[in-house]
């Protein structure tokens, strides 16, 4: 497909990652790449030329999206570096990748006799990104569980990762594989919402919502408002 000239280029990452316990297993997680999904399909609307790395996942990707399939985190990080190097303007960390790596066992694990597996933290794709390119625009989510302090935990993690923008939810709301979910936007600019989330909504209007969010920080930076 044909990338249109002057088209603003965007990557988003969707679903969730694989990490192999054995030639068999693995450890994954429940997202779906709905939310991802959604902004693509937003960022498509409003024309952008727009390329996703996505996890396994059984959602239809949105026609005219370019498509990169992965497994593993380490596959996440590799394509999405590679990708970036091709000139974008914005990246949307919108995936659910493994925290963990598992030390994997050849062939397959004996299930009559107890496994001990080790789980080693892995690179964070954002961390490595914002080192690389520190000129992109980058958005990142932000999921914990029964947080009371939501606002605070993903304000320090716009903070120590250089992000230009934070999506922030509480996965014991049941957003995960939802149709619906419940965000706070934090940026740069502080304006928090007195950390208020937008309410129960669909996945489609929050990716409005976040676009809406993004096209208005980018054009206050390219006029110098900090």
């Amino acid at each position: 497909m044909k990338r249109g000239k002057g088209q603003k280029r965007v990557l988003i990452t969707a679903g969730p990652t694989q990490e192999p316990i054995d030639d068999v297993r693995y450890i994954t997680n429940s997202s779906s790449g709905k939310m991802g999904i959604a902004l693509a399909r937003e960022a498509l609307r409003r024309g952008y030329d727009v390329t996703m790395v996505h996890g396994p996942i059984s959602q239809k990707i949105p026609r005219g999206c370019h498509s990169i399939a992965i497994r593993t985190s380490k596959d996440m990080i590799r394509e999405v570096s590679k990708e970036l190097q091709r000139g974008y303007d914005i990246l949307i960390g919108s995936a659910a990748m493994a925290d963990f790596y598992v030390e994997k066992i050849s062939g397959k694990l004996d299930s009559k006799k107890p496994a001990l597996l080790h789980l080693e933290p892995g690179p964070k794709l954002l961390e490595i990104v914002c080192k690389r390119w520190p000129q992109l625009f980058i958005v990142g989510f932000k999921a914990e569980y029964k947080a009371k302090n939501l606002v605070k935990i993903a304000s320090k993690f716009m903070e120590e990762k250089g992000l230009d923008m934070v999506v922030a939810n509480d996965l014991s709301q049941g957003v995960f594989a939802s149709d619906e979910t419940d965000i706070i936007i934090l940026d740069r600019s502080r304006d928090l919402s007195n950390g208020k989330g937008t309410g129960r909504i669909s996945k489609a209007e929050a990716s409005a919502i976040i676009w809406n969010r993004i096209e208005k920080l980018w054009k206050e930076q390219s006029r110098g408002v900090s």
